[in-house]
């Protein structure tokens, strides 16, 4: 659950050791007043058991924003922490990345060379999988079938493969190429099983 703090009360924290708990991120702040206690405290993950060394903590005001850029390149642990202002709008986008990775490649390994598979980019930061299935109404998704690529630091890249249950649906998706989702053209090119294997290998 969000903390209701001001959106320009938002601090971000880079370099954690992978074993930070939400209380040693507490404790480093010490005289921080932060949102909620521990309910204002975000750590991210590359993926669901891999922290990736960076947090989001929501603090009541621009004081305490201030008082914990103080705390730039002290340590924990034997890491020195980098912290940065930033706002919510990016540790949103940062936890919904997150949390549509959970699900992440789980059924990455039965993906099968008879499915028709697309590649999407330039999706708009935080988009949905819903948004994705709305974007090829009336083509037949394949359940579970939308997985949102991330980038090498977690965070979503703007590109999904999406499968579909015939090539034939995924040939008609390419009409969908350089329509709208919210403001943004997306781009809709084939793509194959193997590519989606590549993918998941590097992840």
């Amino acid at each position: 659950m969000l903390g209701s703090g001001d959106s320009s009360h938002i601090i971000k924290l880079r370099g954690l050791p992978f074993s930070t708990t939400v209380e040693d991120v507490l404790d480093f702040l010490v005289g921080v007043n932060v949102v909620g206690g521990k309910e204002g405290v975000h750590l991210t993950e590359v993926r669901p058991g891999r922290p990736s060394g960076e947090c989001f903590v929501e603090v009541e005001t621009t004081q305490d924003v201030e008082e914990a850029l103080k705390k730039d390149k002290e340590n924990m642990g034997k890491r020195y922490i980098e912290v940065f202002s930033t706002d919510r709008q990016d540790m949103e986008w940062a936890l919904n990345a997150m949390r549509q990775s959970e699900n992440g490649f789980g059924g990455i390994s039965n993906v099968s060379d008879d499915m028709g598979i697309v590649k999407l980019r330039g999706l708009p930061f935080g988009c949905s999988k819903e948004e994705i299935v709305q974007f090829f109404n009336g083509l037949p998704v394949a359940p579970d079938g939308v997985h949102l690529l991330l980038d090498h630091t977690g965070r979503a890249s703007g590109e999904a493969f999406v499968h579909f249950t015939d090539k034939g649906s995924a040939q008609d998706a390419l009409s969908r190429d350089r329509e709208k989702i919210g403001h943004r053209y997306i781009e809709v090119f084939l793509s194959s099983a193997d590519e989606v294997r590549s993918y998941s290998a590097r992840m």
